[in-house]
């Protein structure tokens, strides 16, 4: 199921961008929230200029590492970082072919004044570096002896028994109801 999970989109990123390059005109959704226009990148993330080797370099070695970490999550049965380091190569995977096949990424959805734009594949690598980061989190919570459900109920145990703080024109700090 994981597959089907995460080449549909892939399948989507590609179908999309097939006709966005057929078709001339961009294409405006939601008014003008978000428009799809093709731009092929031949930079790496946010259009930054890096040496097309260094950029291959830095790719592959980045792949080593999260196919180390994605076989590991799936031998410890770890879903979520499996899960993340899985969307991370698929996004990883569709975007690095088409470097290689075209010399370029092609990015089309724009969102006005937001975002650089992108493509599907660089929204499933975002999640999944999203789910590893959130998989991260609740491996130090459970390592740390705290469940990561009531991780929310222990903050707020914390935040009362925390003295509120209010700042001065003087520039002092005080107990709040204190004069």
């Amino acid at each position: 199921w994981l597959s089907i999970v995460l080449f549909l989109p892939i399948a989507a990123d590609l179908f999309l961008q097939r006709m966005l390059v057929m078709r001339a005109a961009p294409v405006e959704l939601f008014g003008d929230a978000i428009t799809l226009h093709p731009v092929w990148n031949t930079q790496a993330l946010f259009s930054m200029q890096i040496s097309p080797w260094l950029l291959f370099a830095a790719t592959l070695g980045t792949a080593f590492f999260v196919v180390h970490v994605w076989w590991n999550a799936y031998q410890q049965q770890k879903a979520l970082l499996f899960f993340g380091c899985s969307a991370l190569l698929a996004g990883g995977i569709a975007n690095s072919a088409q470097r290689l096949l075209h010399g370029a990424v092609l990015d089309y959805i724009d969102l006005p004044g937001v975002f650089p734009i992108f493509n599907i594949a660089d929204s499933i690598v975002f999640l999944g570096f999203a789910l590893v980061m959130g998989a991260l989190l609740r491996g130090r919570l459970e390592s740390a002896g705290v469940e990561p459900s009531a991780a929310a109920s222990r903050m707020a145990k914390i935040r009362e028994k925390t003295p509120k703080t209010t700042v001065r024109s003087m520039g002092k700090f005080s107990k709040k109801g204190r004069k």
